[in-house]
């Protein structure tokens, strides 16, 4: 295999030098060492880190309101360790059935760094800059089932499926050890798993990222059985996501 070594040439010349035409090399006559010093302290208590594009975590991303577009975007948590965004799902409108169906959700829009539309997937934020690394574990849970907004009527059975995630980072610390690809939710109030850092992981800002750019129209999933009977409504619930600054045991 063939290699270049551009530096060969310039310390050839850096370490001679021609005198009457015979080449004499260069001696160290004296060398010192100086000091360069930088100090860090974990972010003030003030400071929200804004979300990212979970495609290209290196850049900044403005997300939009699925449900209400003129609806502005909750600010993230605050301090040194922080939930700085989760998406809100939208599983449109759908013709009432008599069997099994299952619904996705449209994918998070949202205004990229040069102001452009875009679509990427749905996906919630953590940033870690307690300079620790001390670990940290992120979960959600459904706390009530999908309920009508007229009668109050529960769609019995339904239930909220994520697939194909993944961790996304520009961070050069260690990927969380955990980080669950696929998670089914119910409106039981019981929280479920997403990703958990371990001491010496997850440090810097980490996306629970809910499929890839090619999934991202089909990884958030509601599965509603033949028997809810959903009534001529529209159904709400809410999602609690929890971070939590000691890894999962």
């Amino acid at each position: 295999m063939k290699k270049i070594k551009l530096a060969t040439i310039g310390t050839i010349i850096a370490l001679t030098t021609i005198v009457g035409g015979n080449t004499v090399s260069a001696a160290t006559v004296g060398d010192r060492q100086t000091d360069a010093v930088v100090t860090f302290k974990p972010k003030g208590g003030g400071s929200v880190t804004p979300p990212v594009d979970p495609t290209d975590p290196s850049n900044p991303l403005t997300p939009v309101d699925p449900i209400d577009p003129s609806k502005p975007i909750d600010p993230g948590t605050t301090g040194p360790l922080t939930l700085d965004f989760a998406s809100v799902f939208n599983f449109g409108e759908q013709e009432i059935n008599t069997v099994d169906k299952v619904y996705t959700a449209k994918a998070q829009p949202g205004k990229d760094h040069t102001g452009a539309d875009v679509e990427v997937p749905n996906y919630a934020q953590i940033s870690d800059t307690r300079g620790t690394e001390a670990g940290w574990t992120l979960t959600v849970k459904q706390d009530t089932p999908f309920t009508s907004k007229k009668e109050s009527k529960e769609l019995t059975g339904a239930e909220i499926h994520f697939k194909n995630a993944i961790a996304k980072s520009v961070s050069s610390s260690a990927t969380p050890s955990t980080v669950s690809s696929s998670v089914s939710i119910i409106g039981d109030g019981n929280s479920q798993l997403l990703m958990s850092a371990k001491v010496q992981e997850g440090a810097g800002t980490w996306i629970y990222s809910i499929g890839d750019d090619a999934t991202k129209a089909s990884s958030v999933e509601l599965k509603v059985p033949a028997g809810a009977n959903p009534v001529e409504d529209t159904y709400e619930t809410k999602l609690t996501w929890v971070l939590e600054d000691v890894p999962n045991p």
